[in-house]
């Protein structure tokens, strides 16, 4: 189930006791059939709501969840609750209901909390579950609870259905009188009504479930949703968090993290000139500090006093902990102690959705990172133009793989807010070209007198290419990497073993990784009256989709662009020719270009395989186009080369 959004706490503490019976709101919600989803979905959403109730002070929520489990073994039917740092969460109360009516609550025991995932989705730090034991088909899963919090911003969204269809679908809000408000609706038209206790309600029934279909865009683009942002009057205490526009927004947060970023501390002072030492430039100074400050650990925390204030750099450096915040400020600090400006930049990750630049808002945003002033006469892929703050370099330090100067692939192409007092503003995260993001194989084969196909290989990984395998590498150490290697092998040209591999650069964020081998394959390709076919991609991989033929009904994105050279030098034995021309392949859409052309020198077939993918979101309509441009891809790929033996 979704998240009960910013805030998962605890609320109307009036509320009654756990109910020995189903509630009316659950009987309501189960006399309601699951309609044409039955039978086409695992789980059904009966019944969502979220009332907000806006204080002076403090925001309370009420939610209330039921789903029915529609096939045997259903996954999805757990319910789940973000709750935020210095949140308050209490159940009001957990049922299942058996087909045949039989009732059975339980109480806060029932309730897990798990850490929120660690997968840059950095705006909550727990998560509330409620998994009801044995359960069947026809069950109804429900629950009820309560939350109070202090928000940083006067702001909230809600999501109408999502992944389940949803037959019903409710969010609400009250202002205090004098408040006033703004809203956004997306991907609906609805009108709000007003309840008789004076909640502005939204309801929407019978929402289809989304798709599932791969390479979709964020659930939170597709589904119906909307954001509503309020506020006191301009003359009443905290009116500042109203954030009707950007520099609003961005003042605000440079406020917040400002004090923090301690520079002149001596703990700072001797550890940024520590790592400045023996920098020839002030371009691998500020290298050096990036790679201090990625070496952080990342532990999710917050301060007490505002979830969205980090802790002060030197308690930071102290601990070599902190949170996407903490690490941010902690670079920002040894950078200013040496002379570089740097600004802090809030950031959406891209699998969470877009930043809507028409409405201002601190919700747009999951996550911090750094805006560091571009050395003079360095120009590098991850730059932005920062108005009056002048050239400035986007950097991740919480990103441990990706080196100064890349954008991460989660970042790129998205919106982010650069802080400052007076000159922040929303700016855009570069979409780097496909150039930036490298694979280049350089591979040669020669057949063996004792049979079989020796080949010896040079891959070279640049940019986010090179991020992946680093950390891949980060995890997959010692033996086991040639021993994956030769299994990967194995699993596409037969049996095979490595007899050399070595890895360079998987320890250094930034820089090129590269893999080089030896490698003995005992029976490739196919042999048969006097006719030997080899695949034209050997020890080839690549990021090239295989997409399914047929209509699509959401958009395809293609999050990121790359390019892959392959170049493959093989030696015709004595006694063989080539059967046939070499392999000649071209194809060209809207996202890419492929070519594989093949030609013979000195008794070499040398095989020449070139992929440029740009990042794209590709309307359905023009889906078919994309899908047949890799299968192109795919074909060239597993095309073969024929050799025939010669005449005696």
């Amino acid at each position: 189930m979704k998240s009960a959004g910013v805030a998962a706490a605890g609320l109307f503490f009036t509320a009654a006791a756990l109910a020995a019976e189903e509630p009316g709101w659950l009987e309501t919600a189960r006399g309601r059939g699951a309609g044409e989803a039955a039978g086409r979905h695992e789980v059904v959403v009966l019944f969502e709501e979220r009332m907000v109730d806006v204080g002076r002070s403090e925001r309370k929520e009420r939610v209330r969840e039921a789903v029915r489990i529609m096939k045997p073994g259903a996954r999805g039917s757990a319910l789940a609750a973000a709750q935020g740092a210095g949140d308050q969460f209490k159940l009001v109360g957990a049922w299942k209901v058996r087909p045949d009516g039989e009732v059975t609550a339980y109480d806060k025991k029932a309730i897990m909390q798990a850490d929120a995932d660690a997968s840059y989705e950095f705006s909550m730090s727990k998560v509330n579950l409620f998994i009801a034991p044995q359960t069947r088909a026809g069950d109804v899963i429900a629950w009820e609870y309560l939350s109070q919090s202090e928000p940083e911003a006067h702001e909230t969204t809600w999501v109408f259905g999502g992944e389940k269809p949803t037959l019903r679908s409710r969010f609400g809000f009250r202002l205090p009188p004098d408040w006033t408000s703004r809203t956004v609706l997306r991907n609906a038209e609805l009108t709000a009504v007003k309840d008789d206790e004076g909640f502005t309600v939204w309801e929407m029934i019978d929402v289809p479930a989304l798709p599932d279909e791969p390479m979709m865009l964020p659930a939170v683009e597709l589904s119906p949703s909307m954001t509503v942002a309020y506020g006191p009057p301009e003359t009443v205490k905290r009116s500042d968090r109203r954030f009707d526009t950007w520099e609003k927004v961005a003042a605000w947060y440079a406020a917040v993290a400002g004090p923090q970023i301690v520079s002149d501390h001596a703990s700072v002072r001797s550890t940024a000139a520590g790592l400045a030492s023996g920098s020839a430039s002030r371009r691998e100074a500020i290298e050096a500090v990036a790679r201090f400050a990625q070496g952080i650990r990342y532990l999710n925390t917050a301060v007490g006093r505002s979830v969205a204030e980090p802790h002060p750099a030197p308690l930071v450096l102290q601990n070599r902990y902190g949170d996407c915040e903490d690490k941010a400020i902690l670079m920002m600090a040894l950078l200013r102690a040496l002379g570089v400006e740097a600004h802090p930049v809030l950031a959406l990750t891209s699998r969470a959705g877009r930043v809507d630049p028409g409405f201002p808002g601190l919700h747009s945003f999951n996550h911090a990172i750094v805006a560091v002033a571009q050395p003079e006469g360095v120009s590098l892929p991850g730059s932005i133009d920062g108005g009056a703050l002048g050239p400035l370099v986007l950097f991740d330090p919480t990103d441990a793989h990706t080196g100064f100067g890349d954008i991460p692939e989660y970042l790129q192409g998205t919106l982010a807010l650069l802080a400052h007092p007076t000159g922040g503003r929303l700016v855009a995260v570069p979409e780097l070209s496909p150039d930036a993001s490298l694979r280049a194989a350089e591979v040669a084969a020669r057949f063996s007198p004792e049979g079989g196909l020796e080949v010896e290989a040079l891959i070279r990984y640049e940019g986010q290419y090179a991020s992946h395998r680093r950390a891949h590498y980060g995890s997959v150490r010692g033996e086991r990497r040639s021993q994956e290697l030769a299994a990967a092998i194995a699993s596409r040209h037969g049996k095979a073993a490595v007899t050399s591999f070595e890895v360079r650069g998987a320890e250094t964020p930034g820089a090129p990784v590269e893999l080089q081998y030896t490698a003995r394959l005992e029976q490739p390709g196919r042999e048969t009256s006097g006719l030997r076919t080899l695949p034209a991609g050997i020890l080839l991989t690549t990021r090239a989709e295989r997409l399914a033929a047929g209509k699509r009904i959401t958009p395809l994105r293609i999050p990121v662009g790359y390019r892959e050279a392959h170049r493959l030098t093989l030696s015709i034995p004595a006694g063989w020719r080539l059967a046939s021309e070499p392999p000649d392949v071209t194809s060209h859409s809207d996202v890419g270009r492929y070519a594989l052309a093949g030609r013979l020198e000195e008794g070499r077939l040398i095989l020449e395989r070139h992929l440029t993918v740009s990042a794209a979101t590709v309307a359905p309509e023009g889906y078919a186009a994309v899908q047949r441009f890799f299968d192109d891809v795919a074909k060239g790929d597993s095309a073969g080369i024929v050799l025939e033996r010669t005449a005696p």
